[in-house]
């Protein structure tokens, strides 16, 4: 970390909270709570990491069906280009597949405490929902309920949102149903590169 790093961390507020392996010193930045590894890599992706207007960004909290979402949000995206049948997700860890657009996660864990890695948990939940209230173009807010009980509008929902809607044809010839058959967690979990973090031909 560079001097000048260490200089913003002496002005930041502190706060040591338990933590899974013991305490950690958290520091707030922007309203936001982390570690200073965490705070370090954010500064500067926020200093130098440039977006594109076709970048998809996932952001969720632990266990809310991040990688569920990612692996309908890929298959969406290259249903042209790879058939159910022979799609990547079914021989690669799905942060693995090649990608037709830039999906990064964004992730923090949820806790009981008031204060957690990168801010209480509900204020990040009332901050998207009310930025996709003023630009609902540019933030949708899925449900994981949602999306257990109403697979089909939002599985349409997210293609319409990420730029790759589904044709009527698509709709007549079930490849909505394909899609969710494939993402859903029964078949994703039963493949052994699911079960094992290894990749078909090698480890």
């Amino acid at each position: 970390m560079s001097s000048s790093m260490e200089e913003v961390f002496e002005t930041l507020p502190q706060h040591t909270c338990s933590w899974l392996k013991g305490k950690m010193t958290m520091h707030k930045y922007q309203d936001f709570w982390a570690s200073k590894e965490s705070l370090d890599g954010g500064i500067l992706a926020q200093q130098n990491f440039k977006a594109e207007p076709s970048d998809v960004f996932l952001c969720s909290a632990h266990k809310t069906g991040t990688t569920w979402l990612k692996s309908l949000a890929f298959a969406i995206a290259t249903r042209e280009k790879f058939d159910v049948s022979a799609s990547p997700l079914l021989t690669k860890l799905v942060h693995e597949c090649p990608r037709k657009f830039k999906l990064t996660i964004c992730g923090y864990t949820p806790s009981l405490r008031f204060i957690v890695g990168y801010g209480p948990y509900w204020d990040h939940i009332l901050g998207y929902w009310k930025a996709s209230l003023e630009r609902p173009e540019r933030i949708l807010v899925l449900k994981y309920d949602d999306l257990r009980k109403e697979p089909t509008s939002n599985v349409k929902r997210l293609a319409e949102f990420i730029g790759y809607p589904f044709s009527v044809n698509e709709e007549k010839a079930g490849v909505v149903d394909d899609i969710i058959k494939l993402c859903s967690f029964e078949n994703l979990s039963n493949l052994e590169v699911n079960k094992t973090g290894k990749r078909e031909g090698g480890g």
